[in-house]
């Protein structure tokens, strides 16, 4: 059976009522600002995210170019490498300088004589 609310029954349930959406009012404020400052953080991460990609970019073209660089020194002391190797392969070995001393040696220009030295001597003996 129903029983009927007095007024002031009425006028305590209605404030009861009122201060439960009040304190839900202020809950729902409460979510809307953190909504807000979420979306806020959200926003600057994925600004910042953009901004470290275009930094990571251009570093990639940077080294890119470097690597490109570095690729063609070393191609171009392989070359010169390859020529000097090239070079030294004409050059006489020690096996080659060892053969010309020991020539060297055994026929000492040293001990020969000059045209001039020829004359001389045979002056010399035609003379006594």
């Amino acid at each position: 059976m129903a029983e009927k609310l007095t007024l002031e029954q009425a006028g305590q349930m209605l404030n009861e009522v009122v201060g439960k959406v009040g304190i839900l009012n202020d809950r729902i404020r409460l979510i809307e600002e953190r909504s807000h400052q979420n979306r806020d953080k959200i926003r600057i991460v994925e600004e910042n995210l953009v901004i470290k990609f275009n930094d990571m970019r251009e570093d990639v073209k940077r080294l890119s170019l470097e690597v490109d660089s570095l690729r063609k020194n070393v191609n171009e002391i392989t070359k010169t490498m390859q020529r000097m190797v090239k070079d030294l392969s004409g050059a006489a070995k020690l096996s080659d300088v060892k053969v010309v001393e020991k020539v060297l040696e055994f026929f000492d220009p040293t001990r020969f004589l000059t045209e001039k030295d020829v004359n001389k001597i045979i002056s010399e003996r035609l003379n006594k």
